[in-house]
């Protein structure tokens, strides 16, 4: 007897979409109840967070919460504001099951049958470690900077490639009487109602200075 070829094929949603949820990898996708019990576990929470589907399902999803955050009800504060708001997001550190830590890009939304009652929460959680670490040493390095930059006596500005201004210190502010809204962003020349737009000036900083040092060395 010949099959017809759409015979094996796929075609309700709920299955295309639990295919498309086990294959991906690269995320941790996961249900848990109302309660916060997991009741649905992908290969990439497993790969993410150590469990395996097994040991998983029925524990509660605060074990993958840091004790610091358990104390503070950050799991039930998402949970609630997801159900306000339709959808939370979930961005903070998190605990595998080796005890390592790991900062998770994520969102949890809720989801609801078609009487309005609430099923549960759907969590996508993405280690974004690397990208947090990064960001937290720029910011240490801005804050170092601008600590140098304020310690100057003498009013001090610090201009991109672009001459544009990206900071300036305390005492450039109190002797010129601006504030940093009036100042940052701003192109050197336009500083001051164009105070500062003088033909020597624009030849030092376009003409003279890219041939003895790079302008990116001001960035």
């Amino acid at each position: 007897m010949a099959v017809h070829p759409r015979a094996n094929r796929v075609t309700t949603e709920s299955e295309l979409f639990r295919l498309l949820v086990e294959n991906i990898k690269d995320y941790a996708v996961f249900v848990v109840d109302p309660e916060g019990l997991v009741r649905s576990w992908n290969p990439g929470a497993e790969r993410l967070l150590g469990y395996s589907e097994n040991e998983i399902i029925g524990q509660p999803a605060a074990l993958f919460s840091i004790p610091e955050n358990l104390q503070d009800g950050v799991t039930q504060r998402e949970m609630s504001n997801a159900v306000e708001t339709g959808r939370g997001e979930d961005e903070r550190w998190h605990v595998r099951k080796d005890g390592s830590r790991f900062w998770s890009g994520g969102t949890i939304t809720p989801l609801w049958d078609e009487e309005r009652n609430l099923l549960g929460f759907a969590k996508i959680m993405r280690d974004r470690t690397a990208q947090k670490r990064s960001d937290d040493s720029l910011k240490d390095a801005l804050s170092y900077a601008q600590g140098v930059v304020d310690t100057v006596r003498e009013p001090l500005l610090v201009l991109g490639a672009d001459l544009r201004v990206k900071t300036a210190n305390r005492s450039f502010y109190e002797v010129f009487r601006v504030s940093p809204v009036e100042t940052e962003g701003l192109l050197i020349y336009h500083l001051g109602d164009r105070l500062w737009d003088i033909p020597r000036l624009r030849t030092l900083l376009e003409e003279i200075l890219p041939q003895h040092t790079s302008l990116d060395g001001f960035e």
